[in-house]
């Protein structure tokens, strides 16, 4: 079997003693870039995981441990206004590695800063960080909100913000234009199975915007109404992978196809109660995904999460005890009998705990229910261990 990630003693030797002699090399040069003033933070997630869905869940229901992600974070501050920002996210004990966000972030005044560059999410809901491990009350991130995120999500463009208060109260806006829709590729096997990727490229004549404005009448309460919209060309990349008859030899063909203009619209109301030991999350949207040369899709969904702590800084840093309801709608016209409608439901009841502060062990139970579309087994228990440093 052929070992791609083996390189042998040799190998290693003449790489250490190249980096041996760059070395010295830069030692002995002076360096013109990077601060020795600047405040650097490095800061990280690990994630592990294990699920046990119905046949039809993920894994195919075969029960699974999973390094399910990991977090590198890096932050420089040159000045209290101006700083960097560095974050690299890895799949699956190392599956997948990627950049989500890599941008600047220039504060001029509290009504106007500007961020530049891969910004990891698009605004259009609360922050895109409660999705994540750490701030995810349970294992799972409602479908709404994935649907939401991926649409938006690790997207590169420039972000303008801003904060004004007012007797008590703040508004907050968010405003941005961005790549929007990458080139796909799709990878056909040998075997005949097939998967998506992003390019990394952008397959966007068009550019997308996002826009979001916040309303806290009180601290506690956070009000959220956003607007995407984003019409690109429908470009997918096909990478055929055959044998070649020659062992550890595969003949790549790769070929590109525009089926044509695709236009999204995505509106979202949303609302966060954060009240001493009890939070509230909620949010609705719905939008469009039109395919204009095969078919439309309406979309909708709502969510509502409650989670009350107890046990707080008695015996741990807290016991939290979690309960969210999902409804999600997909409306296909044109070619429906190709595309069939779905209406999913999802319930979830939670446990959190805490036995020290930055570090969380959650267990989850899902429950599925298709009311349109087909149906499926895929029930399932989820295990989570979150360590944030």
């Amino acid at each position: 079997m052929k070992r791609p990630y083996m390189v042998n003693i040799k190998t290693i030797a003449g790489l250490f003693g190249i980096l041996v002699v760059l070395s010295s090399n830069v030692r002995a040069q002076k360096i013109d870039y990077g601060s020795l003033e600047s405040f650097v933070e490095l800061h990280g997630i690990i994630v592990q995981e294990y699920f046990d869905f119905g046949k039809d869940g993920e894994n195919k229901g075969i029960p699974t441990f999973d390094s399910r992600y990991a977090y590198l974070f890096i932050q420089c501050s040159l000045r209290e206004n101006l700083k960097g920002v560095m974050e690299w996210k890895i799949d699956h004990g190392g599956e997948k590695i990627g950049i989500d966000r890599c941008y600047l972030d220039w504060k001029l005044h509290h009504l106007i800063g500007f961020r530049a560059g891969k910004l990891f999410y698009l605004p259009i809901m609360y922050d895109a960080q409660d999705f994540r491990p750490p701030g995810n009350k349970l294992v799972s991130s409602p479908l709404p909100s994935l649907f939401a995120i991926e649409v938006m999500f690790r997207d590169n463009g420039v972000e303008a913000y801003g904060e004004q208060p007012i007797h008590g109260m703040r508004i907050r806006y968010q405003a941005a234009i961005s790549n929007g829709s990458m080139l796909n590729r799709m990878i056909v096997n040998p075997d005949g199975t097939s998967s998506f990727e992003e390019t990394g490229r952008d397959g966007n004549p068009k550019k997308a915007i996002a826009t979001s404005l916040s309303f806290l009448p009180i601290k506690e309460l956070e009000l959220v109404g956003g607007y995407y919209h984003n019409s690109a060309q429908m470009i997918t990349e096909t990478k055929t992978v055959s044998p070649s008859g020659i062992p550890g030899v595969d003949v790549v063909v790769t070929t590109q196809i525009d089926f044509g203009e695709i236009e999204m619209a995505i509106r979202a109301v949303s609302a966060v109660l954060s009240l001493n030991r009890f939070n509230t999350r909620s949010w609705y949207l719905n939008g469009s995904v039109d395919a204009k040369a095969f078919h439309k899709t309406d979309l909708s969904g709502y969510m509502g999460e409650a989670a009350y702590r107890i046990l707080e800084k008695k015996y741990m840093n807290y016991l939290e005890l979690v309960g969210r309801y999902t409804v999600f709608n997909f409306d296909v016209s044109k070619i429906s009998d190709l595309y069939p409608n779905i209406s999913t439901v999802t319930s979830d009841l939670g446990v959190g705990v805490s036995p020290y502060e930055h570090f969380r062990i959650k267990a989850q139970y899902e429950w599925v229910e298709e009311k349109k579309g087909p149906k499926k087994e895929n029930d399932g228990i989820m295990l989570q261990a979150v360590i944030d440093f």
